[in-house]
């Protein structure tokens, strides 16, 4: 899991790096528009694909610091081993209903691929490097996923219930406090040593 971690660490990377464009570009156009009358041309297109590749490259990281969004009415309420058969019937329909729009998406890039198809837009795009890029990051979710299934059903066969908890279950109120904490920690650390290195270079 450390290693799965840090892999999904540097899609997070590529996902903000997408979601940053997409802001950037409809930002950008909205000061030329204010100002001097003029756009950049087919701005909402590429937020768009920006926009989606950056969801889609996204989930699988969401998926391992367990940060999707789950209803949990009656979560709390039931025992323990209702609650990791919940959360593995979870995962897995997540998984099976993105794998279903993965192997549609792949389907349809290679197809635009193949007949060389064309955004109808000034920008004239080819719709299906986007396509492609979005679908290649749905697929590392369904990866994410096998891969976190299968670690917490081992985990389950040895009665690791805390364990598999860690990588299917939700967050409490104390996770996600302590996991404010540990970031909060986490910035200032880089903050001091960014300060003291530049105390030293300036010596």
């Amino acid at each position: 899991m450390r290693l799965l971690r840090k892999i999904n660490g540097l899609f997070y990377i590529i996902a903000g790096a997408f979601f940053l464009a997409s802001a950037l570009t409809i930002g950008v156009d909205i000061v030329l528009r204010q100002l001097f009358n003029t756009s950049i041309g087919g701005a909402d297109e590429l937020s768009g694909y920006a926009l989606a590749i950056g969801t889609a490259w996204g989930l699988g990281p969401a998926l391992v610091d367990r940060a999707h969004i789950r209803i949990d009415l009656l979560y709390g309420r039931i025992p323990q081993a209702a609650r990791r058969v919940a959360d593995l019937i979870g995962v897995l329909a997540f998984g099976a209903f993105v794998s279903v729009i993965c192997y549609s998406g792949f389907k349809v890039a290679f197809k635009s691929l193949s007949i060389n198809a064309h955004s109808q837009s000034a920008l004239k795009i080819a719709i299906g490097v986007p396509q492609f890029i979005w679908a290649c990051g749905l697929a590392v979710f369904v990866i994410t996923c096998v891969v976190v299934v299968i670690t917490a059903v081992r985990r389950l066969i040895n009665k690791d219930n805390s364990g598999a908890a860690s990588i299917i279950g939700i967050k409490g109120v104390d996770e996600e406090v302590q996991d404010e904490i540990d970031e909060a920690l986490g910035r200032l650390s880089a903050y001091a040593n960014n300060k003291e290195t530049t105390v030293k270079s300036s010596k």
